[in-house]
């Protein structure tokens, strides 16, 4: 999923090229996002080994990751529950699978401009 993502953006990028970093392990997800202090974190929630919202939790809490907006995607419906456990942990947004291009590129968005200064 997140590779897709990847993709679109990619693409999307245009003349901005943004560059995208994946990982599909949490362990090393710690070490590559404190190594590239990335603008925007696209995070599931259930990851093996790791709560997605702690995880959030945990980066929000780094000093040098302050200004990193974070999305959480998951597969559960977007009860209140689950959208205000992501704000809590510390999440800008939230995505529910299966989602369209237009859904992602509209939560993102308002994120991405604001690094390209569009």
């Amino acid at each position: 999923m997140l590779r897709s993502i990847q993709a679109r953006l990619r693409c999307r990028s245009g003349s901005h090229a943004f560059r995208t970093i994946a990982t599909d392990n949490p362990s090393s997800a710690l070490v590559t996002v404190l190594e590239h202090q990335p603008d925007l974190i696209l995070m599931e929630v259930k990851t093996p080994g790791f709560d997605g919202y702690q995880l959030c939790n945990l980066l929000c809490q780094n000093p040098l990751l302050k200004k990193t907006t974070i999305i959480i995607i998951t597969r559960q419906k977007g009860d209140i529950i689950s959208r205000l456990r992501a704000r809590v942990s510390g999440a800008s947004g939230y995505l529910v699978k299966p989602l369209s291009e237009l859904q992602l590129m509209t939560t993102i968005f308002p994120f991405l401009t604001c690094l390209v200064g569009v």
